[in-house]
Order: structure tokens, then sequence, then C-alpha cells
């Protein structure tokens, strides 16, 4: 069967060099069964390319002073192929077999008109500008601008593989008063196979004359049907009825799941006002379902309904598990709020990673002004440094000059009846699905993008990104929403934090240690911390921070200062005064073990945990299952490895972590000080069981050996639970 005749029609503008190079290019490729047509823009082509003409099977055409689309359409008029593809004399053929790999993926799937990435010359270089979107996406008129921002070949015929069909059913005038996005939205639009394929066809030579063509951003298509919908059916002021009682939605997933507890305990701290709560979810472990009935039992005006995902909304959630990088679905449950709470005329969704510092009845009735969402606009600090030039901005890569009203999704206020009134769900997840590999932010794109020009604006105290206080800081005492966005979340250990944020951050651990108490079994152990430190070493607050990230509930920390040091170290000082359970205690001693001492004399626990002035806790978890360890052994002493920290090399060194337990009870004192890497050799990693410390002198010579003789219960956990900071020189 005989291959489907492409025409190449070459626009003859520029210089001879060029179009020569073009026309060699186009002659050179193995795809048998084609034909060349050069419209040239002069009365009277050049001598050569007349010659050229007829010993080739050139066909040449002269249209005087014509532009480059007169003379595409010219050459339309006289092309004979089934495809039909456009260049000019400064683009050609990356290759020999360019056409024929296109032509060779347009048979395989049936494609009608596709599109390709240009391939940049530049200075004598190629430039390849490689997609971030599947190597084969069918396109349609919802993605189709977001294609058109991201790659210049949708902004040119050029790159363009087109079946001549489409383009004698669009009308060659289209060719002339339309401008070249507009006349491939309108071929997409027809076409029954549209295709973008990431085969690189196409060089585009770079010169002031012939600069890739811009995206006119004033003259784009609307980013989503939803303008055609509310202009073909207006009515989007009519009234909405808010129920006095404030109705939430949290989307929750095992990522998230952690945050969960301390924003619903925020939310019936905080809130005077009834609320209603619906944890949204497709897979929750028993004992955390069991743990969302609790708050139903401690607040009056609080009520958490565990809601599941139906299998129908389960289906079109793998359909985006499949199209989205995203590493937490849940984010998407919001889409799906309007027919899963059918009974609702409003919702108020949060994200896990918020925290409710104040009542919502004001945001909950504020005036959307016949909108579909309340949001809050996002300036860009939620993950990195915007650019001087807000180029690498998502905002800006989505909107251009009107991306000031590009919002962040974490907390969305939503008319769910005039969701329900335009049917909004069954085009915002077609939407989606078409879209979804083009974004930067997920979900976060997709509500920007479909719902661009119709939502309110909210103030910002509603949904106050922490990164702000950097920016516009607010007192907290204003702040309803705070939102913990981007990778340093408070349940974690940050090391880096600005302090204009740790009144943010404390606000939060302080509700979670709130709640991890209120829900802590009534006979769990008093913990106490004696940390050891040097306030002029930066060491020293990750040591701290390492504390406070704790989960553990019934835990006091207590900071071991030369007493000339506390006035000077300000920022210990500000975090005693953030934490309640944190307490700074000035010493003096020339030893660790004469300041632990010291300090011991402050505690209230039923165990110690001493840590040295280089020592930090690996993750928030250890005091946890340190005591889990300890009451599951009925231990007097809980012991583990150390992994030493070289700041210079940025290495990490210690011993294998099987994290076993090995009883080292039958041990005596003196076979016991070798074992490990010299962990019992000083008090610090040693948790213990306070009573053991009675009339221990921590200045004898022999402390450890008499230490350990009044512990008689040993066990070591087989795992590096602390990092510890080698000195450096």
């Amino acid at each position: 069967m005989k291959p489907a005749l492409i025409s190449i029609i070459i626009a003859g503008t520029g210089n001879d060099s060029n179009l020569k190079h073009c026309l060699d290019q186009a002659f050179s490729q193995s795809y048998p069964n084609r034909e060349i047509i050069v419209v040239s823009p002069q009365p009277t082509p050049p001598s050569w390319l007349q010659d050229l003409a007829t010993q080739e099977n050139i066909k040449l055409l002269s249209l005087p002073k014509a532009g480059e689309n007169d003379l595409y359409r010219t050459g339309v008029l006289k092309a004979k192929g089934e495809y039909i593809t456009f260049q000019n004399s400064l683009e050609f053929f990356l290759q020999q077999d360019s056409l024929e790999k296109l032509m060779s993926t347009v048979q395989r799937f049936n494609a009608d008109f596709t599109i390709s990435p240009l391939v940049h010359l530049k200075n004598g270089k190629l430039l390849f500008n490689l997609p971030k979107v599947p190597s084969v996406q069918p396109l349609n008129t919802n993605n189709y601008l977001r294609y058109a921002q991201t790659f210049e070949s949708f902004r040119t015929l050029s790159g363009s593989l087109i079946q001549r069909q489409l383009l004698l059913d669009l009308g060659f005038d289209q060719l002339i008063t339309l401008s070249p996005l507009e006349v491939n939205l309108a071929l997409c639009q027809q076409a029954q196979n549209p295709y973008f394929f990431d085969h690189f066809t196409f060089v585009w030579e770079l010169t002031s004359t012939h600069p890739l063509p811009a995206f006119n951003w004033e003259s784009a298509p609307a980013f989503s049907p939803l303008s055609a919908l509310i202009k073909a059916h207006p009515g989007t002021n009519l009234p909405t009825v808010v129920s006095p009682r404030i109705s939430i939605a949290l989307g929750v997933d095992a990522g998230v799941s952690d945050a969960l507890g301390p924003l619903l305990f925020s939310i019936g701290k905080n809130c005077a006002t009834p609320v209603d709560v619906y944890v949204i979810y497709e897979q929750l472990p028993a004992s955390l379902l069991k743990k969302l009935t609790w708050f139903n039992s401690q607040f009056a005006q609080l009520k958490v309904i565990p809601t599941p995902m139906p299998a129908i909304d389960r289906e079109l959630l793998n359909a985006f598990k499949q199209t989205t990088h995203v590493p937490f679905i849940s984010a998407y449950y919001r889409l799906f709020l309007p027919q899963l709470l059918p009974h609702l005329d409003r919702v108020l969704y949060l994200d896990a990673d918020t925290l409710v510092t104040h009542d919502l009845a004001e945001l909950w009735h504020y005036d959307l002004k016949g909108k579909f969402l309340g949001v809050v606009r996002d300036e860009g600090i939620g993950f990195f440094t915007v650019h001087p030039e807000r180029k690498t901005w998502w905002g800006d890569q989505l909107f251009g000059p009107h991306a000031t009203n590009y919002f962040n999704s974490g907390m969305l206020l939503f008319d769910l009846t005039l969701w329900r009134r335009y049917s909004i769900s069954l085009y915002l997840y077609q939407f989606v699905l078409d879209t979804i590999p083009t974004y930067v932010l997920d979900d976060q794109d997709a509500l920007n993008l479909f719902f661009y020009n119709f939502v309110t604006l909210l103030p910002k105290r509603f949904n106050y990104v922490t990164k702000f206080f950097n920016k516009t800081p607010l007192p907290l005492s204003e702040i309803t929403v705070l939102h913990f966005l981007g990778h340093e979340k408070p349940w974690r250990m940050n090391f880096n934090q600005p302090q204009n944020q740790w009144p943010a951050i404390a606000t939060y651990r302080t509700i979670a240690h709130k709640y991890q108490q209120a829900i802590a079994p009534a006979n769990q152990p008093r913990v106490s911390v004696l940390l050891d430190t040097d306030p002029t070493t930066d060491f020293s607050l990750e040591s701290i921070e390492s504390l406070l990230s704790q989960d553990y509930p019934v835990l006091e920390i207590f900071v071991l200062v030369e007493e000339a040091e506390i006035s000077a170290s300000n920022s210990l000082v500000t975090l005693a005064k953030l934490y309640d359970w944190l307490t700074l205690v000035p010493v003096t001693g020339t030893t660790a073990e004469q300041r632990w001492q010291a300090g011991l004399a402050q505690t209230n626990g039923d165990f110690v945990l001493f840590l040295g002035r280089h020592d930090r806790l690996v993750d928030p978890k250890v005091i946890s299952q340190l005591v889990q360890h300890q009451q599951n052994n009925q231990a007097d002493l809980v012991s583990g490895f150390r992994v030493d920290y070289n700041s210079k090399t940025n290495e990490f060194i210690g011993p294998a972590n099987p994290s076993t337990i090995t009883d080292l009870s039958k041990l005596n004192p003196s076979e016991l000080q070798p074992y490990g890497v010299g962990e019992y050799q000083t008090l610090a990693g040693q948790f213990v069981r306070r009573v053991c410390l009675h009339d221990l002198d921590f200045s004898a010579p022999d402390l450890m050996l008499r230490f350990l003789a009044q512990t008689p219960k040993r066990i070591h956990w087989d795992f590096s639970f602390r990092h510890h900071l080698l000195p450096t020189e």
C-alpha cells in the first residue's frame, strides 16, 4: 500500500542560503511519498531556485510582497497531499528520517492533526526544550492553552502535520485572518484525533528577524470552559442560604493522617460556633477511625463525621492517580465535595497542614458575591524563593501578567449550591484529566485555571501561610487559619526556620501537645530530658528543636545553660517563653556530669533522658519509642547507639540499625562499658528510671560503674536514636 502523500509547503522568505539549506533538508527526507511546494514573495524568484524547480520535483509559486500566512494559503490551494506541513526558509527538518518517524506515529494513533516541539538553533547550537509531559498526549480545548503556553510550536504553523481536509473545512481565509495559535486551536477543535507528539522534527533558527513566537496573553482563549458556560446560562448572583452550623471538609490519607488530630483539636478548642467536620477518606486504619469518635465526646459543639469515598468516585480518583505525580491523592478529594455532601449548601475545605486559631464564624458567613469559591491569594512563597523577574513562579507560568489573583487551595470556601446549579463537577473532572500532566502544583493549578475570574478573594488572615511572616507579618491574634505550607511541617524537625515563624510553630505544637496529653493513657510516665548546651553554637538550637518536635505527650525539657550565657542568648530565652514544657536552668560546673546533677533537682519525671552538648534526637518519635521499649521490658535503663556527624565532610558514621532489643542485664558493669561504641562510658544517651539515680554522686570518678550497678534491668535498643556532632578543629 502506497504511503500517504505529504505536501511540504515552504514560504520562501529570508536569504538564499537559508532557503537552500531548508530545501536540502526537505530533499533528504527518507519518507518516500512527498511533494515540495515553494511559495516565493518575490515577483521573480531567484534563478537558482527556478533552475532547481526544473530539475527536482518542486512546485514553484510566486505571490509578490505577501506575508507568510498568505504564502501558506497559496501553497495549500496547489497542494495534492493528504497531509500538509508548513515551514519557512529559517525552519527545516532536524534529521533525514524526521518526517518518516513522525508519519509512523501519526499512522499508529490514526492522528489527523499533530503538533511537535521545536528544536532551537542559536549561535550554531541546537537547543532542545524537553517536554515535561507524556510523550504522546491527545489534544483538546481543555489542554490546548496549557500546551500553547509551554511550547512555541502551538503559536506557529511550523511543526504541525495537518490532514489537508481539515484545512479545507476550516476555510482558506482563516489562514490569513486568524493568528497561528487560533488556527491551531480551530484545527484541534475540528480534528477527530489531534495529538501532541514529543518527536523533535523541526528546527527553528533564532535570529533578530526570526524570534520565537511569544504567547499573547491578552488575546489568548479562555482558560477553561467555565466562561462560556456562565455566558450561556447567566445567574450566578442568585442567593445561597448559609447554615448557622459550620460545615468543614478534610481530605485525609495515610500521608497526612498524623496532622489530623491537632487540626481537629484546634477546631474544637477555638470554635464556639457548632461545627460538623466531614473527614473524607478512601482507606484509614481502624485505630485512626476510632480516634475520630473521641472528639465527639470531648467537644459539645463539634461533630466529626467519617465520610468514605464511594466506589464510583474512587474509580475516577484512580484515573487521576495514573496521570499525576502528586504523592498523596487526598488533595483531589475536594473536587468531589458537591456530590459527597449533597445535603450541604456551603462547605469550608481545609488542608491537613492548617491550624484553626480563632472562631471560624466570620469566615463561614463571608459573602462570596455569587462566585463559586472563596479563596486567599497565593504570593508564591510557599516552597522556594520567587525569581526576581517572577519567571519561575507557578502563578506566572499559568497566567503571565494576570497571575496576581492566583490563589492557594489550602483553604476553600465552596458554594456547593452554585456548583450543582452549573453541574461544575462534570466539566471539572474532564478538565482535570485533560490538563493534569501540565500542572506544577496539581489540583491547585487545576482549580486556578478552571475558576479563573470566578472566585472571591478573601482576607489573608483566613489562610495565612506561615512564610507570610517573612514578608507581610500579622499578629497571631489577627489570624484565623495558619497554613504550614511547604516541606517544613511543625510536626517534623525544622532546623532552619526563621525566628519570626517560631511563634506560629509553637502555637501548632502547643495544640498538638495538649491533644496528645488528652488522648494519652492516665498511667503514661512523665519523661524529663536534661540537655546540656553551649548557647554559643548553632547546634544547641538544633538539639532543642529535636526535642520540641517530639510527639510524646508527658514531657518536660530542661536546657542547662551557664548562668552567664542565659542573658546573652536571646534565642533560648525566646524559645522558653513560647513553650511551657521547656525550661532554662542556670547551672555552674566544669563538666557535663556536674551540670546534669544540678539540673536533676528541677525534674519531676519518672524517667530521665540525658543528652550532651553535641547531641540531638534523630526523629520526632524517639522518646515515644524509648518509653514503649521500657514498658514492654520493664527496664530500668534503655540505651541505644549514636551516630557521629562530621560537619566538615557531611558524613554520618555509626553502626547498623536492626532496631532489635538486646537484654544486657546479665552483664556486670565492667563488662558492659566496652559494649557498642562507647555508649556506656557516659550518661549521654541514657534513658533511665529516675529512682535509680538516688544518692548517685555525679562527680565520682567511677560514676558509670555505679550508675550501671543501680540499673539492674538493662536493655539495649539496637538503633541509632541520636546524632552526635564531632568537634571540629
